[in-house]
């Protein structure tokens, strides 16, 4: 990785020392602060068995270009496990650092205790690292606003050390370049497919759906009213956002705010487009994905190219 992707090498340290700060800070002894590193430095190596070009950024990965992406857990677990000096927690945690505590994860969709402390610690680290890769802007108030706004998906006993780092980054000095106008303009269409997709997840629950396509929707409208709340917590009412615009743009700390909630938003609807294709795909033993959440989905792919 060090030699061929830098950039995935430079991931796995910064995983490794966030990892081992998390549990130092819990208090925890050196051998889970080891165990918590190692795993966090080894997560990744089922990507270096992905073709490079469909990581390069150039072009939106979608349909079966994901599969490589949701199966690295599996590929890196099943490299890991193949070496006795790695204990078992390390091959476990590695094989759960995409998996959430709401169920929204993969590769197997677990929920609350069936995710190991020690893959909660990864899933955790996972995406707040991912936020400081360098390419991102102002990843101090993206990962702030991740958390607050998916409160059922990471261990609560870590999270508040997370916001403690984050309180202990320096303050940001370069401003946002767009204007409130422009990020309530850019929030207004993505706060309409959150409603609409609350609206289809009503409409569709009954009898013309089995139990196990039942079972998908309730997941993905249950985070749909998450996002919701978040939303409504924020101040993303139709209400709120024509306030907004009349705000002064020389406030630049809500100028930031609205521009991470904007990004943020953006992330979580296109997350959900990708997990109702891949959970209908494995879990609604072949029934055909409704017209209704097929339009939306594309409605998310359209407004992700825009």
């Amino acid at each position: 990785a060090h030699e061929t992707r830098p950039q995935l090498y430079e991931h796995g340290v910064l995983m490794a020392v966030l990892a081992a700060h998390l549990v130092r800070e819990g208090g925890a002894p050196i051998h889970d602060m080891t165990m918590a590193a190692t795993a966090a430095l080894l997560h990744d190596l089922g990507m270096l068995h992905i073709d490079p070009e469909l990581l390069d950024g150039g072009h939106p990965i979608d349909g079966d270009e994901r599969r490589p992406l949701y199966v690295h857990p599996v590929t890196s677990s099943m490299l890991i496990a193949r070496f006795p000096e790695y204990p078992k927690e390390v091959a476990r945690a590695i094989l759960e650092h995409h998996e959430l505590l709401d169920g929204s994860g993969y590769p197997r969709g677990l929920v609350g205790d069936a995710v190991s402390p020690l893959g909660r610690l990864l899933s955790l680290c996972e995406v707040v690292t991912a936020m400081f890769d360098g390419t991102r802007e102002f990843p101090e108030q993206r990962v702030s606003l991740l958390l607050r706004m998916t409160l059922k998906r990471f261990d609560a006993a870590l999270v508040p050390s997370i916001h403690r780092l984050l309180r202990a980054c320096p303050p940001v000095e370069a401003s946002v370049s767009l204007t409130v106008e422009e990020s309530v303009a850019g929030l207004q269409p993505m706060a309409e497919l959150v409603t609409r997709l609350q609206a289809v997840g009503v409409t569709l629950a009954g009898p013309t759906l089995d139990a196990s396509a039942q079972s998908v929707l309730r997941s993905i409208r249950d985070q749909a009213d998450t996002l919701q709340r978040a939303l409504f917590e924020a101040g993303v009412t139709p209400e709120q956002l024509a306030q907004l615009v009349q705000s002064a743009d020389a406030d630049p700390s809500l100028r930031a705010e609205l521009w991470a909630l904007t990004r943020e938003l953006h992330w979580h609807l296109r997350s959900c487009a990708n997990q109702l294709r891949r959970r209908w795909g494995t879990g609604a033993r072949g029934q055909v994905l409704p017209a209704e959440l097929d339009t939306w989905i594309a409605d998310v792919e359209a407004l992700a190219a825009s």
